[in-house]
């Protein structure tokens, strides 16, 4: 034992009582890489690209076309770890879109989940480059972002965060709206990002569609963001709290090295 104020150690693989380094496992492209290991599909024309992305290799691409209904989106079916009830949440990603007239329609949905009775969470980008989100407990409770205009073709970080009740939603770490927002907000169905698909009469029906890129989309049972603060420009973390992390690519296996580095910078007995 040394007590050190700043100490390295390498710890080998045989070096007993260490746990040696395991390398990294190989994940896919629409792989949920949080512990809850939800089932992630990509709908009609959604794919991951390397051509434009904000962090590591790729991000989604949703083309705002594809077969079927008529449009593409990523879609999680198993919703219940989404269902926060009235507790604290966080749900944000970066977004990229390439085109504000995409499908006609006037207004484009970045992620949302929502049934035939009203009950879910939505954000959606108006073609005037208006934000706007939207709270459904029975009825929508909408909230339009007039004061910050968006730009086609750049990237920009969203985050709709609640703490005990207040809604915040920020574009860039800078907070937009603040405001109760206290209700249940359980959704019945499926949670997707690029498309909004309500329930009517038993069947799903077309929505609006979102086009251009998203990366680095997580989901949270936490709120991350209670003020204004800088987002990180580097991969989301997965700790406890996360629900729901997409990266947008795939990753390769990384072998193990037989050996871990450890630096402490503390005045501390090893």
């Amino acid at each position: 034992a040394f007590n050190l104020t700043d100490d390295f150690f390498d710890h080998f693989q045989d070096d007993s009582g260490w746990v040696a380094y395991n390398g990294v496992a190989a994940s896919g492209v629409l792989e949920d890489l949080s512990s809850n290991s939800h089932t992630v599909t990509a709908v009609g024309a959604t794919v991951s690209s390397t051509a434009i992305k904000k962090i590591g290799t790729g991000s989604f691409f949703m083309d705002g076309s594809g077969a079927g209904n008529g449009n593409t989106y990523l879609q999680v079916t198993d919703h219940a770890d989404f269902d926060f009830g009235t507790g604290d949440f966080t749900i944000e990603s970066w977004v990229y879109q390439t085109s504000s007239a995409s499908g006609g329609a006037n207004y484009h949905v970045v992620w949302h989940t929502s049934d035939a009775d009203q009950h879910g969470i939505g954000c959606i980008w108006h073609n005037d480059g208006t934000l706007e989100f939207h709270f459904g407990n029975g009825s929508w409770n909408n909230q339009r972002i007039t004061g910050t205009q968006l730009n086609d073709n750049q990237w920009y970080h969203f985050a709709l965060s609640r703490e005990s009740g207040t809604a915040r939603f920020y574009i860039d770490g800078v907070e937009v709206f603040s405001g109760t927002r206290n209700g249940s907000y359980d959704g019945n169905q499926s949670l997707k990002f690029g498309a909004w698909r309500p329930v009517a009469n038993g069947a799903e029906i077309l929505g609006e569609t979102f086009h251009g890129y998203m990366d680095e989309i997580r989901i949270s049972d936490t709120a991350r963001y209670t003020s204004a603060c800088t987002p990180s420009t580097t991969q989301f973390i997965n700790d406890s709290n996360t629900k729901l992390l997409l990266r947008g690519e795939a990753v390769s296996a990384v072998a193990n090295t037989g050996s871990e580095n450890v630096y402490r910078a503390s005045d501390e007995y090893v």
